[in-house]
This record gives C-alpha cells, structure tokens and sequence, in this order.
C-alpha cells in the first residue's frame, strides 16, 4: 500500500463523522483486503473539475503508522477507486466525462503525480521548497540554493508538441531535474527535456525505500537511469 504525504491532501475538506460513515460504506465494498475504521479514517473531499461531477474522496487509515490514505471517485451511483498507479488515473479518464483545458491542467497534473505512485521509479511533483521530502535539513546555504532552483508549474510560453506543456520542477530518486510535462486531451502524461539542478539530497526513505542496495545516492546515476526510463517508456507514463 501506497503512503501519500500529507501535504497532497491540499484542497480537500474532511467530513463529518456522519458523511465518513456513510462513504465509508459506500467504498468498503470496492476496496478489497482492507478495514477501514470510523474510530480511525479520516475521510475527505474536494471537487476536481476535471471529472464533471465527480467527487474525489481521501480515506486515511491513522491505525496504520505511517498512515495509509486511498483514493476514489464518487457521484451516486458510480464508484471509481484509485489503484495509486497511472492506468487506474487513464481508466478513469475514459469512463468518466473527463476534460481538460487551460484553468484546470495543472491541477490535472498535481493530481496525476499524487496518484500516480506505484511505478518502480517515482517521479516526485516538487513546486516549493517544503515539498522535498528531507529527512536532513540540508545547510542554511544550500537551502537557499534549492529554495532559487524550485519553480512552480507554469505554462510553457513556447507552446509545444501537446495540447498542454507545462514547465516543472520534479525530484526522481535523491535529485532534482527541471523537466516539461506534456498532457493530451486524454489526459496521458508524457515528461521531456529534464535537466539535473541538484543531486545527493537526503531524500524521504518512501522515494528511494526501493534502491536503498543500489547507489541510489549517486545523482549522476539517477540522471541516466532518468533518461534511460523515459527512452524505455517513450517518455510517457
């Protein structure tokens, strides 16, 4: 199971104890192999205008340490629950009444890289400084350093090969790379054109739990392999 750091909860508002019981028993059906507890689920909501009228719901199992949150999509009627990896997210988009354009993309692509978490090698969203996920606070110095590389999303001002291209700032392993994020009409995310800034950041275990065995602390390793993962996957996820 898949641990999402509370900061991607951004947006969402909780429920009250008589709203998370009934969703809870709206989703237990669909959530196999998994208990979820009213005492012990802190369930949340928000609107994604992406999906019409769609609601996209959080359910935070606080039994587990660290907590362990799930996604779906819910209007009467219709249940859609997030596998946390990018064919449950495109799946979604088919059989929904998905659609993009300017205003909502980035949020679109906020979402897809909160959701999209089970691939072996994780490709980290990052638009401030706080969300690099440190388990060292590097030097005052340094901090001021990444603190200037980090940019939020932005529309790239050159338009590009896809309906939507947006400029980014993404950590993969323990670095950090400026990257563009392509985005289609179905939603398919492609990344191109990344760029290293930093390397050997003491990064959050659930980033690199994977590669602990590996040299995963070697930034120009995850430079290749972060080339060599889009060459092997035509730069889409």
């Amino acid at each position: 199971m898949v641990t999402v750091p509370n900061g991607h909860a951004n947006g969402m508002t909780r429920l009250d104890r008589y709203s998370a019981e009934k969703m809870l028993r709206i989703i237990r059906p669909y959530i196999q192999n998994i208990s979820l507890s009213p005492d012990m689920t802190e369930v949340c909501m928000r609107n994604v205008p992406f999906y019409g009228t769609f609601r996209l719901y959080s359910f935070t199992d606080r039994s587990n340490h660290p907590p362990q949150t799930h996604f779906a999509l819910y209007k009467p009627g219709h249940v859609h629950v997030f596998d946390m990896n990018h064919k449950s997210i495109y799946e979604a988009n088919s059989n929904t009444p998905f659609s993009l354009n300017r205003e909502n993309v980035m949020d679109y692509v906020r979402f897809f890289f909160t959701l999209a978490r089970k691939k072996i090698e994780n490709i980290h969203l990052v638009e401030k400084l706080d969300d690099i996920p440190f388990t060292d606070f590097p030097s005052e110095d340094r901090t001021d350093e990444l603190g200037q590389l980090v940019q939020p999303l932005l529309h790239s001002p050159q338009g590009g090969n896809h309906p939507f291209e947006l400029m980014a700032t993404v950590m993969f392993r323990n670095a950090l790379f400026s990257a563009t994020i392509g985005v289609d009409e179905k939603g398919i995310v492609k990344i191109s054109d990344h760029t290293l800034l930093a390397d050997e950041l003491p990064a959050h275990a659930d980033h690199v739990a994977h590669h602990q065995d590996s040299g995963w602390q070697d930034g120009a390793m995850a430079e290749n392999m972060m080339g060599g993962m889009m060459g092997s996957m035509a730069g889409a996820y």
